[in-house]
């Protein structure tokens, strides 16, 4: 499993087929997405010290992290959902 924003391997066509050579195993990319909102109130509940920078400088947060899916095969998950 991997986790990350990786922001710049979502517009990588091949990073699936990258990933399963260097794992020596299938990949299989599951995108979680929420609304900029949502996430904001997660952060802000988390209450965890590293995300303070990102809370009082959220606009230019979330526009580093703007929301666009893989261009490549991926499993869609609605994480604005409750947990």
């Amino acid at each position: 499993m991997v986790v990350g924003p990786l922001t710049k391997e979502l517009r990588e066509p091949d990073w699936p087929s990258k990933l399963s050579q260097t794992l020596g195993g299938p990949v299989e990319v599951h995108y979680v997405t929420c609304p900029p909102e949502t996430r904001r109130q997660r952060l802000a509940d988390r209450g965890n010290p590293r995300d303070l920078a990102k809370l009082q400088d959220w606009e230019n947060y979330i526009q580093y992290y703007e929301e666009s899916p893989p261009v490549f095969e991926h499993v869609l998950v609605d994480g604005s959902k409750s947990r």
